[in-house]
């Protein structure tokens, strides 16, 4: 593939949540053909990314071509938010939520990446926050803001706030490239992911194949990533045509925050702040913090270029993913083939790259045209009532994110 030589002693990092992984493995598949290689090397361990004892897996996976000296790397950060626990001698312990702070990952390694992707946006929900015991904080201290009550809130905060880090370091990386990619859309239909929704259509395109809009519909990102060196990778319209291409079968939410215990943290103390009791709220101050600190850090790193990816949409219906949602639908683009809009879907990101250097990597809007494309009930250890209506066949929609990517690169 081109772009491995065009990546020639250089290397891209993904940095976000599961989508964001299908990104990376979309990418991993494109360069190597589907095949396996005998001169790829694991570099993860370069990275401090080892699998904790006891853990499901790593924080992150780091793989490198010898031939030409690429490396290409992904890292968990669902929120691009910093996650401390707060006891850290306690596994049960709540988890400070740092909204206005960066991931130590990205502190410590930004100057090592030339191509930089980002995405958060699914975490940002009561259920993330609560099951995974995340505590808002900001400055160091427990957040006292009661606007963060509506996660909303805190998400724009976040991408805002991560955004502007990265753009005031872009200018020490000019060699980076930083793209911030739009939310990937979810294609639910007749309930969510817990409520019976699916996703079980199967024909292309049947919602339309064009994109007519201006701008992206992740407003939060495409706000965040305007008028900095951050470009946006918008995604999130084309992927809203393919809602056959879920797998059937994201974490700002109450249910992540409760499963994973996570409890906010601001200013190093658990988050006051009563606005993010809407875990909204909580993603904007995160994605804001975020998008703040990573911009910081781009002048130090000239040569890093960062994209921050906008969510990716999910597509159930008639439910959510536990309440019988579906997203069985196979026809590619029915509803429709265009995106015609202004600004991105994902307007925390949006908004949170404007301004710096972190890019926009918008693909919500087309991602929403692609509901046929989710896995649906074709995962590897099927659901009967489940559909995974959130990620995305491979091959398949997060291809076209790399496209976009590569075009921008």
């Amino acid at each position: 593939m081109v772009v491995i030589f065009r990546m020639r002693n250089k290397t891209i990092a993904f940095v976000g949540d599961s989508l964001g992984r299908q990104q990376f493995q979309s990418m991993m598949c494109m360069v190597s053909g589907g095949e396996h290689i005998i001169y790829v090397e694991d570099a993860a361990r370069e990275y401090g990314l080892v699998k904790p004892r006891g853990a499901k897996r790593p924080d992150g996976w780091v793989y490198r071509f010898t031939k030409t000296n690429t490396t290409i790397l992904y890292y968990w950060s669902a929120s691009l938010s910093d996650l401390v626990p707060i006891n850290s001698t306690d596994k049960a312990s709540d988890v400070a939520m740092h909204l206005d702070r960066p991931p130590a990952f990205l502190r410590r390694y930004l100057h090592r990446f030339d191509v930089l992707v980002l995405n958060t946006g699914h975490h940002w929900n009561r259920g993330k926050f609560e099951g995974n015991r995340w505590v808002m904080h900001v400055n160091g201290k427990p957040n006292e803001n009661k606007e963060f009550e509506d996660i909303r809130n805190a998400k724009n905060f976040t991408v805002h706030s991560f955004v502007r880090w990265l753009d005031s370091q872009l200018t020490s990386h000019p060699r980076l490239k930083a793209f911030f990619r739009t939310i990937s859309p979810r294609h639910y239909r007749n309930g969510d992911w817990n409520t019976g929704g699916t996703c079980n259509n199967t024909i292309p395109l049947t919602n339309g194949s064009e994109v007519l809009q201006d701008g992206s519909n992740d407003k939060v990102v495409e706000s965040a990533v305007r008028g900095t060196k951050v470009k946006l990778l918008d995604i999130t319209a084309i992927s809203e045509l393919r809602d056959e291409a879920h797998m059937s079968g994201h974490h700002w939410n109450r249910g992540k925050f409760e499963g994973n215990r996570w409890v906010m943290h601001v200013n190093g103390k658990p988050n006051e702040n009563k606005e993010f009791e809407d875990i909204r709220n909580a993603k904007n101050f995160t994605v804001h913090s975020f998008v703040r600190w990573l911009d910081s850090q781009l002048t130090s790193h000239p040569r890093l270029k960062a994209f921050f990816r906008t969510i990716s949409p999910r597509h159930y219906r008639n439910g959510d993913w536990n309440t019988g949602g579906t997203c069985n639908n196979t026809i590619p683009l029915t509803n429709g083939s265009e995106v015609l809009q202004d600004g991105s879907n994902d307007k925390v990101v949006e908004s949170a790259v404007r301004g710096t250097k972190v890019k926009l990597l918008d693909i919500t809007a087309i991602s929403e045209l692609r509901d046929e494309a989710h896995m649906s009930g074709y995962s590897i250890r099927p659901t009967q009532s489940v559909n995974d209506c959130l990620h995305w066949c491979l091959p398949g929609v997060p291809d076209s994110w790399n496209e976009i990517l590569i075009a921008q690169i």
